[in-house]
């Protein structure tokens, strides 16, 4: 038979767990904060091992050479910007874009005769993110990063 204080132990586990579980309500967002949380999600899935400080050897082994390398000026250092772009896809999707009338032989008990019928048609949408990544290089190491996200569709 368990020890009382074992027993004791393990109410306390299960309670500690429940009260992890519980939520507590948010204010509703914005189709903005909905924008920004979804492009930093994506920023940070493809970003996910770069962090403040992190030299410059170790950046260009997760990501390769930046597209760009620019100096700057600075009185305490060696400053420059690294940019990279990427492009992300974000999946193909039928679009509806009208209708057509389509003509149609019926028959019925008073014989044979034309209808039309209407039928969506549709055309193929692929949208990608082209992300822009600026990173501040200080004497070697990142000293901050900011990224740009733009949403494009293409139309087939």
């Amino acid at each position: 038979m368990p020890s009382r204080s074992l027993l004791s132990l393990c109410v306390t586990l299960v309670t500690l767990g429940l009260a992890a579980c519980a939520t507590t309500p948010t204010a509703p967002t914005t189709a903005a904060a909905t924008v920004q949380a979804s492009e930093a999600a994506a920023i940070q899935a493809l970003f996910p091992k770069l962090q403040q400080g992190m030299g410059a050897a170790d950046i260009r082994a997760k990501l390769g050479e930046p597209a760009e390398i620019s100096p700057m000026a600075s009185p305490h250092g060696h400053a420059e910007t690294w940019t990279y772009y990427f492009q992300m896809s974000e999946g193909t999707s039928a679009e509806a874009v009208g209708s057509v009338e389509i003509p149609t032989m019926t028959v019925n008990s008073g014989g044979v005769g034309m209808s039309t019928t209407s039928q969506q048609t549709f055309r193929s949408v692929h949208k990608r993110a082209d992300v822009t990544l600026s990173l501040l290089m200080f004497n070697d190491h990142l000293a901050a990063q900011k990224a740009k996200v733009e949403h494009v569709s293409s139309y087939h």
